[in-house]
């Protein structure tokens, strides 16, 4: 599954986990990517990303302009894609979400 998510200047995305991992581009912005466990990341457009499975992370604008992020997710299609925990800054925008391979007609393919 693929979304396009926009986080506003001085915005979040607020604590979240996936039942998969996440694979990502920032295709405009400054996002410092922020985890619970481990040191955080500093993304500027056109670097890639990885997030784990069950990783617990928060993507933060950190930039002057409006985060746009493509994101790929590999996860368990029976559990919910996100998995949220409080944060008082949320504010994200998923402009677009692709439909799983899973559901497209026989014989078509990305």
């Amino acid at each position: 599954m693929q979304t396009l998510v926009e986080i506003p200047r001085h915005k979040e995305s607020g604590r979240h986990s996936h039942p998969g991992v996440e694979v990502g581009y920032i295709i405009r912005g400054d996002v410092l990517m922020e985890f619970d466990n481990r040191p955080p990341l500093r993304l500027r457009t056109g670097d890639p990303f990885f997030i784990p499975e069950g990783a617990i992370h928060n993507a933060r604008n950190v930039g002057t302009v409006t985060t746009m992020m493509l994101s790929t997710y590999v996860v368990d299609e029976t559990k919910p894609l996100v998995t949220t925990y409080w944060s008082a800054r949320r504010s994200v925008v998923v402009t677009s979400q692709s439909t799983p391979e899973s559901s497209w007609p026989a014989g078509t393919s990305a």
